[in-house]
């Protein structure tokens, strides 16, 4: 005999006798828990049950509520109401409702056909739903490693083209510096000045990647301190007039008794990143505009150019590793800055965003937290 674990809403001792007595014929072992409260029944549920058999109507408590009971504690427990007075129309909907079905007490012959149904369909429904999930593991993981068959894809083509070139440009300087010793001097100051810049470029390469790496895996130690941002942005900018003679950047902080807890080296990544960026896609030298405000609870930076733009096709990659919108051409760049600054903006809590038009310019507009200084 098969052992079943059956919560029952009655009210009435010989019902439960005759129930018991359909249920042992048709092959089962009943193990009986009788309720015939709200309480009680709301309590049994909580433990492992096979099956519900609700009366319709009990004194205070009725199969309607118990079903929506049932199924908000023990999804997928089949429910049958069996009664004696409940009409057709009333059966109709409680089976809309989720029953698995319904009985008259004067005709319990079908009493074990129905568990046995139910208990198949449970078992068919928990299978399928099993095989749904397993699904849905696979497609996720599927996902996941087309990701990073992407982003190596992506890593191959910057190990190609940004890594090659600085590589290949030394190399040929330091052949000349070796090979050539009659070289005027300032020939060999040239090359020797092409050595210093590629390992520089390969060194902030390096340093990108392995910032990158530190942030996805959650490995970046953060301090948070009391950062200025409207200071630490105009000192940022005026590192950049300085570094960037020939590029107007325009800078407006607006006064505001306001600072950021954050870690002050993940915010000048961000300053940095976004405004070199501007100024490396404008090759024509249109001004950049720095604005700093605040704008309810958050202190808002906003970057503006009037350079190449950004693409529609690429901006919801553009913060994805080692991707370069397609029209950069031969604009020197790791497809990494965004990515690191994507990443530090999240980490305290912030948002970032962007609006570009292809010709016309690019906006980055990042929000965070802002604190009251006084």
């Amino acid at each position: 005999m098969t052992s079943l674990n059956v919560l029952m809403l009655e009210d009435s001792p010989d019902d439960v006798l005759l129930i018991k007595r359909e249920l042992t014929r048709a092959g089962f072992r009943p193990n009986l828990v009788v309720v015939q409260t709200e309480a009680d029944y709301l309590a049994a549920l909580t433990h492992d049950i096979d099956i519900v058999l609700a009366d319709y109507n009990l004194p205070g408590y009725d199969a309607a509520r118990a079903l929506n009971a049932a199924r908000e504690l023990k999804v997928g427990v089949p429910f049958i109401l069996i009664s004696g007075t409940t009409s057709e129309e009333v059966a109709v909907e409680i089976m809309k409702r989720g029953a698995t079905d319904y009985l008259l007490k004067d005709r319990l012959s079908r009493l074990g056909v129905a568990v046995q149904n139910a208990l198949e369909e449970r078992q068919v429904r928990m299978i399928a739903e099993s095989e749904r999930a397993t699904a849905q593991r696979l497609l996720a993981q599927l996902d996941r490693e087309r990701a990073l068959n992407e982003q190596r894809n992506r890593l191959v083509q910057f190990a190609t083209h940004e890594l090659k070139n600085p590589l290949t440009s030394m190399m040929s300087s330091a052949e000349m510096l070796l090979k050539r010793e009659d070289l005027p001097p300032e020939s060999r100051r040239r090359h020797a000045e092409v050595v210093y810049e590629g390992v520089g470029r390969l060194l902030n390469m390096i340093n990108d990647m392995l910032t990158l790496g530190r942030l996805d895996e959650g490995l970046i130690d953060v301090t948070l301190v009391r950062v200025e941002l409207d200071v630490i942005t105009a000192a940022i900018v005026d590192e950049f007039r300085i570094a960037h003679p020939h590029q107007p950047i325009l800078c407006e902080i607006l006064p505001a008794d306001y600072h950021i807890a954050a870690d002050i080296k993940l915010v000048r990544q961000i300053i940095d990143n976004l405004l070199g960026n501007a100024i490396r896609y404008s090759p024509n030298r249109q001004p950049i505009k720095v604005e700093l405000t605040r704008e309810g609870d958050d202190l808002v930076l906003r970057v503006a150019d009037q350079g190449i733009g950004v693409p529609p096709e690429d901006l919801p990659h553009l913060f994805e590793p080692y991707h370069r919108a397609a029209n950069v051409g031969g604009i020197a760049g790791t497809g990494l800055g965004l990515a690191i600054v994507k990443q530090a903006v999240v980490l305290h809590d912030g948002r970032i965003s962007v609006h570009s038009v292809p010709g016309q310019g690019t906006l980055f507009t990042v929000a965070l937290p802002a604190i009251f200084r006084r």
